[in-house]
């Protein structure tokens, strides 16, 4: 399944040399004539089929100028590499139909721009604190996880840190190159789908409606998503930087307010999500289900290069009255950068509680693409 992806869109062009004494400059990193020059940035926030303002709170909220950020750094006089310099301030900056501009001053010498967006201090994801003159930029600086949560998402640009494009800013505004990235998202996300079916023959499925509520009449009370083998951080670009176990980490993630994070169907039509035709994966909707199935928003994680995949998931599900049901995915989630991986699972009979029911467990992937994976549970 293919969805276009998330851009946002950073242009930044050079202008006139001016004065010293702006409070946009760090002063220690100016040469000793003191140069600068004002540097003009608009980002343009191509939302794509990223859903602002969103229906549901458990999306995230809707694309604000105060969760850009750019980091500049800024090439020793010896060339000996990329020293971050300071962010680029946006709090001046206008914001309108999705389009951040403003202007700022630099001191002139050639750089290197990375960008990124939704990297809240209080999110799920954390970035390296950045010394003036001091950190350099390298696969070394990381985004890590701090928590997993339901809400956290952020966007980069995509590449290496050796391929990141050098600008030179000099004392002629005209003269200077343009500067542009396009960012995508850089998380995966687990989605669970319950969907009640009989299975054919011939291994497919038929959706049905046995009952109204795939959960039952004694409701669904908590969900908690087992993680093993989830990836600890990616570099500044998003890319996987380390391979060893140290690398990797366990958590549980409770789903959190059930009342927004699952949605039941009310359509007389077969589900579309994870349907080839299905792009909503940020705006689920009630009648995108078939009656008595229902969805799971979950977690954003950091994703693992393609083809490679070492995260494992257990459910343990409660209802109402206390019972418990857990039930074990396949092994090896596909975790990839801009995609949903969706876990379904077929109830074939009665409903989640029944002490008789029967699950067929299934994997996919979406916005990007999709991935799926199959599994019986009695």
């Amino acid at each position: 399944m293919e969805i276009k992806k998330t851009n946002l869109l950073v242009a930044m062009f050079a202008c006139l040399a001016a004065c010293s004494d702006d409070a946009t400059v760090d002063n220690t990193l100016l040469p000793d004539n003191s140069e600068t020059t004002t540097v003009k940035f608009e980002m343009n926030a191509n939302t794509g089929n990223y859903y602002s303002p969103l229906s549901r709170s458990v999306n995230p909220a809707a694309i604000t100028k105060d969760n850009f950020r750019i980091m500049a750094f800024k090439k020793t006089p010896a060339g000996e590499g990329y020293f971050y310099a300071q962010d680029i301030p946006t709090a001046g900056m206008n914001y309108e139909n999705n389009v951040l501009s403003g202007t700022v001053r630099l001191p002139i010498g050639e750089y290197k721009f990375v960008s990124t967006y939704g990297l809240a201090k209080d999110g799920g994801f954390a970035l390296p604190s950045l010394t003036p003159v001091t950190t350099e930029l390298t696969d070394d600086l990381n985004i890590s996880h701090g928590t997993v949560d339901g809400s956290s998402v952020f966007f980069l640009e995509k590449g290496t840190i050796e391929d990141l494009h050098s600008y030179t800013l000099g004392i002629n505004p005209t003269a200077n190159e343009s500067v542009s990235a396009s960012l995508s998202r850089a998380v995966s996300r687990v989605d669970i789908m319950f969907i009640q079916a009989k299975k054919n023959d011939d291994g497919t499925y038929t959706e049905v409606s046995d009952s109204a509520d795939v959960f039952g009449v004694s409701q669904l009370a908590d969900i908690e998503m087992q993680f093993t083998g989830l990836n600890r951080n990616v570099n500044l670009l998003g890319t996987k930087i380390t391979t060893d176990e140290g690398s990797l980490f366990n958590e549980n993630f409770t789903v959190p307010d059930l009342g927004n994070t699952v949605t039941r169907g009310t359509s007389t039509d077969d589900t579309k999500i994870g349907t080839s035709g299905f792009l909503n994966y940020d705006n689920i909707k009630t009648d995108d289900i078939k009656t008595g199935s229902a969805h799971v928003h979950g977690a954003y994680l950091l994703p693992y290069d393609e083809a490679i995949n070492t995260t494992n998931l257990t459910l343990v599900l409660t209802n109402g009255l206390g019972d418990k049901r857990t039930i074990v995915a396949p092994k090896n989630l596909p975790l990839e950068r801009n995609k949903v991986t969706l876990v379904k699972i077929y109830v074939l009979s009665g409903t989640v509680f029944n002490t008789d029911v029967k699950f067929n467990v299934t994997i996919d992937t979406a916005w990007l693409e999709a991935n799926s994976v199959d599994g019986e549970i009695n």
